[in-house]
């Protein structure tokens, strides 16, 4: 605090991720002689404003996932997540494959960070596949690799559990 002026300023940068509030009090007092000071104090509270001065982080580097074919389109194969610190700023975070699908067989959701079969029909016959992710706030970007190992599973072992099913169908009466 300028001693003449009662101006306040920092002697530090402030960041909102580090701390977002402060709060003092100030109590004034004149230079004559006696030296007089207010019977009070002013309590002085300092809200920091969020920027967007961090990037989005992914949880993992490297997320695997297992894909068992046959498979369809839009059948998921995992989601990822990602956290941006800087969220309140209301930047949306915004996924994207930036290598390792030349052909287009997979997608993303480009808010919803779902990697999902796009072509199956162009999987081919390599055990994995090898995605590198990216999320972004506008501003700031990080990377992420996805692993997904694919295999053949043309028996499942996944059955009914019944022969034959029944169901009823009620009509709405409003």
């Amino acid at each position: 605090i300028d001693s003449s002026t009662g101006a306040i300023r920092t002697i530090k940068i402030l960041d909102y991720e580090s701390q977002a509030f402060f709060e003092f009090n100030v109590r004034v007092s004149d230079m004559g002689k006696p030296r007089l000071s207010a019977e009070t104090t002013a309590n002085v509270k300092i809200y920091v404003r969020d920027e967007n001065d961090s990037p989005p982080n992914f949880d993992n580097a490297v997320f695997t996932a297992m894909l068992l074919l046959p498979t369809f389109k839009n059948v998921s194969v995992m989601v990822v997540n990602a956290t941006d610190p800087d969220i309140s700023v209301g930047s949306d975070l915004t996924f994207s494959i930036t290598a390792g699908n030349d052909d287009g067989v997979f997608g993303i959701g480009a808010t919803s960070g779902r990697v999902f079969v796009q072509k199956p029909g162009q999987l081919g016959s390599l055990p994995q596949r090898s995605l590198n992710l990216a999320v972004s706030d506008g501003k700031f970007s990080s990377e992420a690799k996805v692993n997904i190992n694919i295999r053949r599973s043309d028996n499942s072992d996944l059955a009914f559990s019944r022969t034959r099913y029944y169901a009823t169908v009620l009509e709405n009466s409003t």
